[in-house]
């Protein structure tokens, strides 16, 4: 917990429990979870901010929402995104937020970090259970007590 309250002052949160398991739960749409997705992935590339999934005790269902046209989910989250140019295009909408400083859209580097409360010895078992293709082969895993 105290390395996902260091990360607040980083990074900009998605409330990854919030997101994908309970707004599912109060009906929220897929394509609004999606869309949510999309502009926080926009606004990381835009500003070069960490995106945090901040997953708590829960193991959100990701691939759920994968669509390659909002929230490209395996793609986002196997490596070498910040250079996929076609993929980042599909994301940009004409009615994002112009680039902080004019000019046309740079991506400034999207990077993503998942934070849970589970332990050490359970964490992946839980992630893969909730997405099965949680690409870790591709990630540092870094445990915080």
């Amino acid at each position: 917990q105290r390395a996902s309250r260091f990360l607040q002052y980083n990074a900009n949160v998605i409330d990854a429990k919030g997101l994908f398991i309970l707004d599912k739960i109060n009906g929220k749409p897929s394509e609004e979870v999606q869309e949510e997705m999309r502009k926080s992935i926009v606004a990381g590339m835009l500003y070069g901010k960490t995106l945090q999934f901040e997953c708590q005790n829960t193991a959100p269902p990701f691939g759920e929402y994968e669509d390659e046209d909002t929230f490209p989910v395996a793609e986002l989250f196997s490596g070498g995104w910040n250079k996929k140019e076609e993929a980042i295009e599909a994301l940009l909408r004409d009615d994002d937020p112009p680039p902080p400083m004019g000019g046309s859209f740079v991506n400034q580097g999207v990077h993503f970090v998942f934070t849970t409360f589970f332990e050490p010895t359970d964490y992946k078992q839980f992630l893969l259970g909730g997405w099965p293709e949680f690409p870790f082969n591709e990630m540092d895993v870094y445990i915080v007590m």
